[in-house]
């Protein structure tokens, strides 16, 4: 009985999900979404953990460690801020205490 309540609910939320997952559709969110591939995810997750270098302010870098208190922090934030930037978002830092 318990298992058909988690199927229920599953298959539930899953219709939801399909039925609003895009409700307005966005020229700019399309396209950056077609530029988005498993490899490039793979990609930009390894050159973010420091398997690969990245080209940040035109210096190379390996991003070793994004902990709050790192060196490699700013550099990681900057990478970010210009990889937003090369898919033609308008971009800025947001800054917290």
């Amino acid at each position: 009985m318990k298992h058909k309540i988690y199927i229920l609910v599953i298959l539930i939320f899953t219709g939801f999900n399909a039925l609003y997952s895009q409700i307005i559709f966005n020229n700019k969110v399309d396209s950056i979404k077609n530029l988005v591939s498993t490899s490039s995810i793979m990609t930009f997750n390894k050159e973010l953990s420091g398997a690969l270098p990245v080209m940040v302010g035109g210096n190379t870098y390996t991003i070793y460690s994004r902990k709050y208190d790192s060196p490699m922090n700013p550099v990681a934030a900057q990478y970010i801020y210009e990889k937003l930037q090369s898919y033609g978002l308008s971009t800025r830092y947001q800054y917290n205490s």
